[in-house]
């Protein structure tokens, strides 16, 4: 008997001395306010107050700290591409290069494997689009108490000067840029080991001018060497190369230069 009062009764059971199962109509009835209350938050969510125009930090302008980059190499391009347009920084890059060179290729670009155009990038553009300003320059001077640097541009090649406008346009272009935090990406320069005469007799690669110059004295040399009637000793003094350093730089270029040689001379 007790089993069929069970089954007569569905989806019941005592817990605590009473009766619990499907809900009551006044148990529906209190649910249902709730659960539309709770669409009507979801679909019509409440109004907020906007933040007030002085909150939001502006392109330019007061409160704003101003984050001063030195160079445009690697270290430089990556930090200044990481920064958000929307951070609170005034950022101004000071190089005195006005381009990123992938140096990997460089070796390529010195004996005409790669076009030198195709290893830099400008950067004055990708530095404009983010709200950012470049200034063509060399830092020559940092005053950490007063927190601002001493740049100087340096003349135009084709602009024609003389002694006594050379001090005038030497203050045209030295400035000072005022900064709150100062970033130093200047990469460093090429170390000779100690190696005796390295400095007066070898040119270094490091730079687009370089492997620029390198191509153009390379091609030079073979030249000279098919002229008629050449001397053995000439023949040798102008085929002969030596490449101080057995770094990757060192290494590829003397790849490069072995194939030009052997390949395509």
């Amino acid at each position: 008997m007790a089993m069929s009062c069970a089954a007569a009764v569905p989806a019941r059971a005592v817990l605590g001395g009473a009766p619990v199962g499907r809900a009551s109509s006044r148990a529906r009835t209190s649910r249902r306010p709730e659960r539309v209350a709770t669409r009507a938050a979801v679909a019509n969510p409440p109004s907020v107050t906007p933040l007030a125009p002085f909150t939001v930090p502006p392109t330019t302008g007061f409160g704003r700290k101003t984050v001063v980059v030195l160079g445009s190499g690697w270290g430089a391009i990556s930090f200044v591409k990481s920064l958000e347009q929307t951070k609170a920084y005034d950022v101004i890059l000071v190089s005195p290069r006005n381009y990123f060179l992938y140096t990997p290729l460089l070796p390529g670009a010195a004996t005409g494997a790669v076009e030198e155009r195709s290893i830099v990038e400008p950067i004055r553009r990708s530095i404009a689009q983010k709200g950012y300003k470049y200034y063509e320059a060399a830092c020559v001077d940092v005053d950490p108490a007063g927190k601002k640097i001493k740049c100087r541009a340096e003349e135009p090649s084709f602009e024609y000067s003389t002694d006594d406008d050379a001090e005038q346009r030497r203050a045209w272009h030295t400035f000072d840029v005022s900064y709150d935090y100062l970033v130093t990406s200047v990469g460093a320069v090429p170390n000779t080991f100690g190696v005796p005469g390295v400095e007066e007799n070898a040119m270094f690669f490091k730079e687009i001018a370089h492997a620029s110059k390198f191509r153009r004295e390379v091609s030079e040399r073979f030249e000279r060497a098919t002229l008629p009637d050449v001397p053995d000793a000439r023949l040798a003094e102008l085929l002969s190369f030596v490449i101080i350093g057995a770094g990757p730089t060192g290494v590829e270029l003397a790849a490069e230069l072995y194939d030009m040689g052997y390949e395509d001379v």
